[in-house]
Parts: C-alpha cells; sequence; structure tokens
C-alpha cells in the first residue's frame, strides 16, 4: 500500500510540474499485435491469454483457469480492493471498473512483446534518439530532474545511464484528467513504460 501511495504522491506531483504544452498522445491507439492495451477486459483475456498471476491487495494468485481468474476478480470484489493487476512476463495490466483493462508497467527486459503505437514499435530496440524525434517537447520539459521518476518508485531501480520522459494521455475518464505514461531508458534503450492510470 505504501508503493502505491508513493507511486500517486509522485504522479500528482509530476502532473502539477509539467508544462501543458508536453504532448498529448492517443494512448488508446496502443496495442500488443491486436490486442488494444486499453479496453474490454475480455476480448484482451482472449486474444494475449490468461496471466500467469494476479495481485490483489498484496495477494499473489496463481492462474491456471479462467475461473481462478474469476475468482480473483471477485475476491477483489469483496474486499473493495481499488486495483487487481495481471501479471504476464514483463507486462502488467490492471483490472479496472467495468470489465475494462488498462496497462500499468512493461518491462521491455523481461517481455518480448512489442507494443504498436500508429506507425511506431516500441521495444527494447527503440531507441532515446527515436523516442526526441517522436516526443519533443517531452525530451524539453523532463520532470524527473524535478521531483523524480515512477519507474524508481515501482521498481527500486536507479543510477547512472537511466533517461526518464512523461507524456500526458488522453482520458475518456474526464477532460481535466491528465494521467501520465512515462518513458524509462538505460544507455539510449527503452527499458520500461509506466501508466500512471490515476
Amino acid at each position: 500500500m505504501k508503493h502505491i501511495v508513493s507511486l500517486l504522491l509522485l504522479a500528482l506531483s509530476m502532473s502539477a510540474c509539467i508544462n501543458h504544452s508536453i504532448e498529448k498522445i492517443d494512448a488508446y491507439k496502443m496495442r500488443f499485435d491486436e490486442s488494444f492495451l486499453f479496453g474490454d477486459f475480455d476480448a484482451f483475456i482472449d486474444s494475449v491469454g490468461l496471466p500467469p498471476a494476479v495481485l490483489v491487495l498484496g495477494d499473489t494468485f496463481e492462474i491456471k483457469t479462467k475461473e481462478d481468474l474469476n475468482q480473483a476478480i471477485t475476491l477483489s470484489e469483496e474486499k473493495h480492493a481499488d486495483a487487481v493487476f495481471l501479471q504476464y512476463v514483463g507486462v502488467e495490466m490492471e483490472y479496472m471498473y467495468n470489465n475494462y483493462i488498462a496497462p500499468s508497467a512493461i518491462d521491455f527486459r523481461q517481455t518480448k512483446r512489442n507494443v504498436y503505437f500508429n506507425d511506431v514499435i516500441f521495444n527494447a530496440d527503440f531507441t532515446l534518439e527515436q523516442y526526441t524525434q517522436l516526443f519533443p517537447m517531452s525530451v524539453v520539459n523532463r520532470t524527473d530532474r524535478v521531483v523524480g521518476s515512477l519507474f524508481q518508485v515501482k521498481t527500486q531501480e536507479g543510477g547512472e545511464g537511466y533517461d526518464h520522459f512523461s507524456v500526458i494521455r488522453k482520458s475518456k475518464d474526464g477532460p481535466l484528467a491528465d494521467p501520465m505514461i512515462e518513458f524509462t531508458f538505460k544507455d539510449g534503450k527503452l527499458i520500461y513504460i509506466f501508466f500512471a492510470n490515476f
């Protein structure tokens, strides 16, 4: 719980520091192959498959069948859990309200999946130079120099060679919402995308 509170506080302070001339992207177009990262839970599971594990209120449940997954979600609803995290290798997805799913984190050091966004492919081969061309205002308005990195809070990793950049994503939850996506690079290569869905 402390971990989630730290992430929330950092995201709020980052949001307050962001110059609103920073890029705002339509992350609803992001996908694994044909599976949109934001969208219908059942369609995502049918396309990508069951996660090996689900995290509910700090407890991890092994998932072998769709029934196991449904039981974990039912348990989360009974315990009034704010979040249920589906844990794939290198990918964490968040089950939300109304049978909706959204990405939470993608670690390209662990997954071989590509994330497609329009004509761009995000993966372990995506470079900082490509990012700079794609989102130039994000590079100019770096927030990690002011308040820190969501990646560092989530993974407890840091040190030399890391660069963190944020963009704002469109939100269907409200016109005033400014959820962020943070891209982390290590030695010039993309290693992590964190989705601040709060």
